[in-house]
């Protein structure tokens, strides 16, 4: 009883605290938007109707078409149908062969990425290249809406790019899929340069809501299959929003605890503050949020990414007939590194309910979700994009780890 006291009054001061904190960067930001004198303040918010050109010069959208063509790809069946399918039709489950890298494919390749995405200039927003006054386009509203950027924003970037200058010779991008659980690929992945996780995933600590709609929290060991390095994790929008909420229940040091896993010096947590309008109204509270966490040491460096990477590395992976109306997370860290990297080697990537062998695969790594739920209600077509990274690993350009690593 005196033990869960002294938490509950412990969690209750920090709470106190950081709010304190976040009040007074409120107001510091007030007075920079009301201050400075270098924006044309009157003209903020002001919209109009214009597009964006993200393909800049010399584009040419077939080029990706040069270095090899794509097969049209029949529609999956539905996510409820996709086990039966599975079981009457083995030949979906074939093993990969074990393919080297082809260095002159994946050379060129690199090069179209980077033409194509401006990965190493706009891969997040930065006062360099997205100056106070510039024009930002709401990636998911871009066809009709402008606005500009504010010093409230500008608080938030990074005064410049903090990538590796020169290509990084091995990266692992790690995925979330079930085909992880029990592999055993820990070491494999963290002996990379550089390590891609997918939205703030659990590798030492998690915590889910019980029924009582408490936290019941866990230190748990999913490193030993997933490893602990966190050089670059995305984090969705919706995610943080929904955290953002959890913070007013008093679930502020559940949050910390989740984001003390990627504080690995350097890294980045890369979110989306420019989707629509009325979502980088509310992430305003994240990344002031997140300056307070970064003084305190507690996280790595957040950033958020810039329309014209997004807008890119969409029309990559479109020109390689993605069909689905967005790429996921997945496929853009998988652009990400094969334009940084000279190997990229992806794991968690499995969209089937079942192994090689037959056996059942939960959606996630990790424990606590309801894995049929989540395959009913994810938004992308993880079918479509597995068929488009089994190409890319026939033709030397990734390599796809399925199943167990060698210790």
């Amino acid at each position: 009883m005196v033990v869960s006291k002294v938490n509950s009054l412990r969690r209750h001061c920090l709470n106190v605290f950081v709010w304190l904190m976040l009040a007074g960067q409120m107001l510091w930001a007030g007075r920079l938007v009301t201050e400075d004198t270098s924006c044309n303040c009157d003209a903020v918010g002001t919209r109009y109707s214009k597009s964006i050109n993200t393909k800049g010069d010399g584009w040419d959208g077939k080029g990706m078409r040069r270095i090899f063509e794509v097969p049209d790809m029949e529609d999956f069946p539905d996510k409820e149908e996709a086990q039966v399918v599975l079981e009457e039709d083995p030949s979906l489950l074939e093993k990969l062969p074990d393919r080297e890298f082809d260095k002159q494919a994946v050379e060129e390749m690199r090069t179209e990425l980077l033409q194509t995405t401006a990965v190493r200039e706009y891969l997040y927003a930065t006062k360099k290249n997205l100056p106070l006054g510039a024009t930002i386009h709401f990636f998911e509203e871009r066809d009709n809406t402008a606005n500009q950027i504010i010093p409230l924003h500008h608080t938030f970037f990074q005064e410049d790019m903090q990538l590796p200058n020169s290509t990084m010779r091995r990266c692992s991008v790690v995925l979330n899929g079930g085909i992880l659980r029990g592999s055993r690929c820990g070491k494999e992945i963290d002996s990379a340069d550089y390590v891609f996780r997918d939205n703030l995933p659990p590798v030492t600590y998690q915590a889910n809501r019980g029924k009582d709609g408490d936290y019941v929290q866990h230190h748990v060991t999913y490193y030993n299959d997933v490893g602990k390095r966190t050089n670059f994790v995305t984090a969705s929008s919706s995610l943080l929003l929904d955290y953002i909420g959890q913070l007013e229940e008093n679930d502020l040091a559940v949050f910390l605890k989740r984001l003390q896993q990627y504080k690995e010096p350097g890294s980045l947590i890369w979110t989306h503050m420019f989707e629509t309008e009325q979502k980088a109204q509310q992430m305003i509270r994240i990344m002031i949020f997140r300056g307070v966490l970064q003084r305190l040491g507690v996280v790595g460096t957040m950033v958020t990414s810039h329309q014209r990477f997004l807008q890119g590395v969409q029309d990559f992976w479109r020109e390689l007939n993605l069909k689905s109306p967005r790429a996921s997370h997945g496929l853009m860290l998988t652009a990400i590194s094969m334009a940084l990297c000279e190997e990229t080697h992806l794991y968690g990537a499995w969209p089937f309910p079942m192994d090689y062998e037959g056996r059942q695969v939960p959606y996630r790594y990790f424990y606590g979700h309801d894995s049929e739920t989540m395959r009913e209600n994810s938004e992308y077509d993880l079918q479509e994009e597995f068929d488009i990274l089994r190409i890319f690993h026939k033709r030397g350009l990734l390599k796809l780890h399925i199943g167990a690593c060698e210790d």
